[in-house]
């Protein structure tokens, strides 16, 4: 293949992941106690060792009881491993929504927040529905966080005009809306932390150029064109593309499903379109495109360009099956979403609403230069 040096302790609980850190005289997790059936023969006992035990003293030793665990039991205690919030013990708690439970980027953005929420000595709990596709869970883990009245809300929306009015819903009750990896173009938020994603699109297009003989015939396949950060990165493809009037460009969107990116690709492979270049927008859509290039033994003198870093990924992109990925840097925005959120919750005022993490794009031979390995290989 061509090539080129290019710079550039949780509880799951189906979609609801809780996660607290540690606290001096906290217990985050309550467990339930196992209850015995008695039977006949326990009384007698009693009375067989001690004498029947009269009513009074039964009474009295039960107040004795309550009293002792009034006293004695000080810890604010959530049956849903959350840190309650009480006067003694007041805590921050954060709902954080990812766009589906399941794939790598998703475990390293989690990852981040969970060690800024340790670092912080607050309460974030996740939720995800299984599949990105599922506009109405999102919408409903979102309409739920508000409900609970959280300090903060951080948000990666699928679909940002469905989720806009819930952000100003939030906003005017004092909650805090940070989002991650994918923005609002029709709500404005408190911050905003992502990728540059219409850079990221405009540097894999000039990649392309470096390793493929124009024309270009190229495939783009998504996941939703309701997330803007897709739609960010398709415009930063088709701005470099454009400038060169015998390329073509077709989409599609696989809903971050791995059967329907493998699907979408057979049918590109199998027509006489020409495609020379594939670009896969997120982890689940690469899985797939390489699965079909895999079977179908594609000629090699096509380009795949991906994004993402899974460890299947990284294998494929070492096996020349991948000839470029354009990398994120996931667990800082889960981590810096974290801290913005607790800073803006306390009244600190940023001197701006946009951040942009690092990213690079990565090709087999500079997959081991030190900060790629950083990228690519992450230590939580």
């Amino acid at each position: 293949m061509k090539g080129i040096n290019t710079p550039g302790q949780a509880l799951d609980c189906g979609g609801v992941t809780s996660f607290a850190p540690s606290r001096g005289g906290v217990s985050h997790l309550a467990v339930p106690a196992l209850v015995r059936k008695r039977n006949h023969n326990d009384v007698p006992f009693l009375s067989r060792r001690w004498g029947m035990i009269p009513k009074s003293s039964i009474v009295i030793l039960g107040l004795a009881c309550l009293i002792c665990i009034t006293i004695g039991c000080t810890r604010p205690v959530s049956i849903k491993n959350t840190v309650s919030k009480t006067t003694a013990n007041p805590t921050i708690e954060i709902a954080c929504i990812t766009k589906m439970q399941t794939d790598e980027h998703w475990g390293a953005v989690k990852s981040g927040a969970r060690l800024a929420a340790s670092e912080a000595r607050i309460t974030v709990e996740f939720y995800a529905p299984m599949s990105e596709a599922d506009f109405q869970k999102q919408y409903q883990y979102f309409l739920e966080a508000i409900q609970k009245k959280v300090d903060a809300i951080l948000i990666s929306p699928s679909d940002e005009a469905m989720l806009a009015p819930l952000v100003a819903q939030a906003k005017a009750q004092g909650i805090v809306v940070v989002s991650i990896d994918s923005g609002f173009s029709k709500a404005e938020v408190d911050f905003h932390i992502s990728s540059d994603n219409f850079k990221l699109g405009e540097d894999a297009a000039r990649a392309v150029l470096a390793l493929q003989p124009r024309p270009i015939k190229a495939s783009i396949i998504g996941s939703l064109a309701e997330s803007l950060n897709m739609q960010e990165r398709i415009a930063g493809i088709v701005s470099v593309l454009d400038d060169y009037p015998e390329s073509s460009i077709s989409m599609d969107f696989s809903g971050a499903e791995e059967n329907i990116a493998k699907e979408i690709t057979s049918r590109l492979l199998g027509s006489e379109s020409g495609t020379n270049v594939v670009f896969a927008l997120e982890e689940n859509s690469a899985h797939g495109v390489a699965d079909t290039l895999i079977s179908m033994g594609s000629d090699t003198s096509l380009v795949f360009i991906a994004f993402g870093s899974s460890k299947q990924q990284i294998s494929l992109l070492e096996k020349d099956i991948i000839d470029l990925l354009v990398v994120e840097n996931s667990f800082n925005m889960g981590y810096l979403g974290i801290m913005k959120a607790v800073e803006l919750i306390k009244g600190e005022k940023p001197e701006t609403r946009n951040l942009k993490t690092d990213y690079a794009l990565i090709t087999k031979d500079t997959l081991r230069t030190p900060e790629n390995q950083r990228l690519a290989f992450p230590v939580y």
